[in-house]
């Protein structure tokens, strides 16, 4: 489940029926300490719907948990939703990153971080260098499986570290995260 699916998610069970604004629902974010996304959806919509933020999110965390790919729904403080998704559904990121779906190939961007050496000046204990290096195996495997007939099946279930669960949300959270970063109209990689 990607990050705007679950926006949409969100936002059916805080006001059922609803369509979302033009601009989409409210933007969720990944919790700073654990696996999990939070959403101010119900803290922005309760006083339109004459109701206090915290029925609001109560109510949106029950209908939540009623739904396959929520483990568990929660309200923090006033409202403020804490989700975390099951590692069936945290781990169709995994494929998502792997087959590049969701990455929009005819427009490249740069990440503005003038930090990080250029690219033929990484090192091993780079950690930008790690990651680089993982992704490209990651695809290898996967490319080397295929012409074995093997086909990746769904990695969820292999996934019970909250570390793990962790670095799904943030790399599901990737894409929102170059985007904030770039400089405004620039779309060189």
């Amino acid at each position: 489940m990607t990050p705007e699916q679950l926006a949409l998610l969100v936002w059916a069970a805080v006001v059922p029926g609803i369509p979302p604004p033009p601009d989409g629902p409210p933007r969720l974010v990944p919790a700073d300490d654990g696996p999990g996304w939070r959403s101010p959806a119900a803290l922005r919509l309760a006083l339109g719907l004459a109701r206090t933020p915290y029925e609001v999110a109560s109510e949106a965390a029950a209908r939540l948990l009623g739904h396959p790919d929520v483990w568990t729904a929660g309200v923090l403080g006033d409202g403020m939703l804490d989700l975390v998704l099951t590692p069936a559904a945290a781990g169709t990121v995994v494929s998502r990153v792997l087959s590049g779906d969701g990455v929009d190939r005819t427009a490249p961007r740069r990440l503005a971080t003038p930090a990080l050496p250029r690219p033929g000046c990484r090192r091993r204990d780079d950690p930008v260098f790690s990651l680089i290096w993982a992704h490209a195996r990651a695809r290898s495997v996967t490319t080397l499986a295929a012409t074995q007939g093997i086909e990746p099946g769904p990695v969820g279930a292999l996934l019970t570290d909250l570390a793990e669960g962790a670095l799904l949300t943030a790399l599901a959270a990737f894409p929102d995260d170059v985007a904030r970063t770039a400089p405004t109209g620039d779309t060189t990689v």
